[in-house]
């Protein structure tokens, strides 16, 4: 058994056609991933690059600690289920179910042992004898996983398995495939455009579209987090309604208008996550369920009126299709003011009526219009505070303490922009804990300093009153929504290309040559990994190209492989930053004693070589 590892993997059709842009998933031994989306988003594509049906551009595929991207189908030891069955009408069960069998040239005693333990698992074995045109369309998919299942595989890849069947008999299927997965606990890789089955079958979802992954989740994350309007769209029946709409909060009230201008006024604090940017009228989508929708008995402060359209009875459910436009007259499912409602079991309203709805705001998302990214993430990324700096100090709330020389500069009043990972334990100033869940194995908290609050994450609980710091270094500011002092990128990057250098004897890599990164005035061995990698692209030409070398400031070290002139230090009290200048490069490198140069390397390891023409990472 064996886990599977894609790292950075593109496949680019001669045309210029992305079919699958940057894939990057760690699966893990036992697990079931199921690829989900639209036709054409690369799901199937994904796939068969996986089997070795398809090759890839570019990247690293693993099947356990194996490369397998110069491995033919055959040698990847992984077994797939095509949704046409693919069975020889003239070979009964058994022999269909042998036939890898056969051509693995096992003796007839263990063809005849694996042949009947597999139709034990599928309940086959009263149909052995009969040919594939006898069987139902279930049936002929379960032989058709017989046929994988004899072969042990390490990996199982089920190619829309089911969409051929009938909606009874996918029922059914789903739960055999399920439960085979259980039996067998081998990792399954499952390709479907249908999300009722990927969110019944799978551990984790991948969502795709156009090529681009949209999200990795469990199926409960996708269903309550997601991660992008399409993602939010997608996932759940009926559709998730979407609105466009602005926040302008005040105090403890927040207002939201909708593009009818209907408006709602909630306390504020049933949309806490919701970004700071977006807070003060941006304009930006709102997303609501059906089934987090209710019926008002009255108007009041929370509702918005809709006008009933047309009205589906289920039996368990009820379905609402309403319009916020009271002057509609036809109902249109495209409609920017339609309202789809799902009630649990029967409801007395009728087309026709005008009623009062409330959203649960709680369970509300919020993109923004332009990128279509949530802004009201399960874990924020970022969050924002006014502050005011003076006399190289800045004050927020009810604190003021020193701010590092290198922020000495800065002068007026600013938006202090921040990833959250920026919030640290120090000593700078107070904060008081008013709100803390667990996220992701963290505990996100919401912290109150005088009248201004913003959010962190800590490895532990944290209560009450607690001393803490800002890494300014992962802080910019902005005056009048323009940037007048960024954070420090978290790449640095130098120009430069891949080549070849001879060799008078083989390497460990069997090979008369080695791999360097070379720029303007420096050399780079290239490890081993690396040049596995670029070997691994085929036929497409890395050497001798514009690339780009990015690395972190901790990747870097001390031999004497590269030159920089030492512009300016940047010292933040507890860490000291030097600012240099290399190949026409900036960067940002760890102090180290220096006059007007300093020498230094960088670990290949942990950087990554991208295509600076396309942006693709080779390696």
């Amino acid at each position: 058994m064996a886990g599977l590892s894609l790292a950075h993997v593109y496949k680019v059709y001669p045309n210029g056609t992305k079919a699958v842009n940057n894939l990057n998933l760690e699966i893990k031994d036992k697990e079931f991933i199921v690829f989900v989306g639209p036709s054409g988003c690369g799901k199937s594509t994904s796939l068969r690059m996986i089997a070795g049906l398809e090759e890839i551009t570019t990247g690293v595929i693993k099947i356990g600690d194996e490369i397998v991207n110069d491995l033919g189908p055959s040698e990847r030891d992984t077994a797939m289920v095509f949704q046409n069955y693919s069975l020889y009408p003239h070979l009964t069960v058994y022999q269909n179910i042998a036939f890898p069998l056969r051509m693995m040239k096992l003796p007839k005693e263990e063809i005849q042992e694996k042949v009947l333990a597999a139709a034990k698992i599928l309940g086959l074995e009263k149909y052995l004898n009969q040919k594939p045109d006898t069987l139902s369309g279930g049936q002929r998919q379960r032989v058709a996983l017989g046929r994988a299942i004899v072969r042990e595989p390490k990996v199982f890849l089920l190619d829309e398995p089911l969409s051929n069947l009938d909606a009874k008999l996918r029922t059914q299927m789903r739960t055999e495939i399920t439960k085979l997965h259980k039996r067998l606990q081998t990792t399954f890789i499952y390709v479907t455009h249908d999300q009722v089955e990927a969110m019944t079958m799978g551990d984790r979802i991948v969502v795709m579209k156009d090529g681009f992954v949209q999200q990795i989740d469990t199926p409960t994350n996708l269903y309550r987090y997601p991660a992008n309007k399409f993602v939010a769209g997608f996932i759940g029946s009926p559709p998730m309604n979407f609105y466009d709409a602005s926040v302008d909060i005040k105090e403890e009230i927040a207002e939201i208008s909708f593009g009818n201008e209907q408006k709602v006024h909630i306390p504020s604090e049933k949309i806490i996550k919701l970004e700071k940017d977006y807070q003060r009228g941006k304009p930006l989508i709102l997303g609501i369920r059906p089934e987090d929708i209710r019926i008002a008995e009255k108007k009041n402060p929370a509702s918005v009126t809709c006008k009933i359209m047309q009205k589906e009875t289920l039996g368990s459910e009820t379905l609402l299709y309403c319009d916020l436009d009271l002057e509609a007259s036809v109902e249109n499912e495209n409609s920017a003011t339609g309202v789809t409602i799902k009630i649990p079991g029967l409801s007395e309203a009728e087309a026709g009526a005008t009623i009062e709805i409330e959203f649960d705001f709680e369970k509300a998302h919020f993109f923004d219009p332009d990128s279509e990214e949530c802004v009201s993430k399960r874990l924020p990324e970022k969050d924002l505070l006014e502050v005011k700096i003076s006399d190289k100090a800045i004050s927020f709330g009810n604190v003021k303490f020193k701010l590092p020389e290198a922020l000495k500069d800065l002068s007026g009043t600013y938006e202090m922009v921040f990833p959250i990972s920026a919030v640290n334990s120090g000593k700078a100033f107070s904060a008081e804990v008013v709100y803390t869940e667990e996220v992701e194995g963290e505990y996100l908290t919401r912290l109150a300093v005088g009248n201004q609050a913003f959010w962190a994450t800590f490895p532990k609980e944290m209560h009450g009153k607690i001393a803490l710091d800002f890494d300014f270094k992962k802080v910019a500011f902005y005056q009048n929504e323009k940037c007048v002092r960024p954070s420090l990128p978290e790449f640095n990057a130098l120009p430069g290309k891949l080549v070849k250098r001879k060799r008078e004897k083989i390497n460990e890599l069997g090979l008369k040559f080695d791999v360097l990164f070379r720029g303007e005035d420096f050399e780079l061995e290239c490890p081993e990994g690396i040049v596995k990698k670029v070997l691994g692209i085929g036929d497409k030409k890395v050497f001798d190209q514009p690339l780009e070398l990015q690395f972190k400031a901790d990747s870097v070290g001390c031999e004497d492989k590269i030159r920089a002139d030492v512009l300016e230090e940047l010292d933040y009290g507890t860490e000291k930053i030097l600012v240099c200048l290399a190949s026409g490069q900036k960067l940002y490198l760890p102090y180290s004693e220096h006059d007007d140069q300093i020498v230094f390397s960088v670990n290949m390891e942990e950087a990554a070589i991208i295509d600076s023409l396309t942006g693709i990472r080779i390696a």
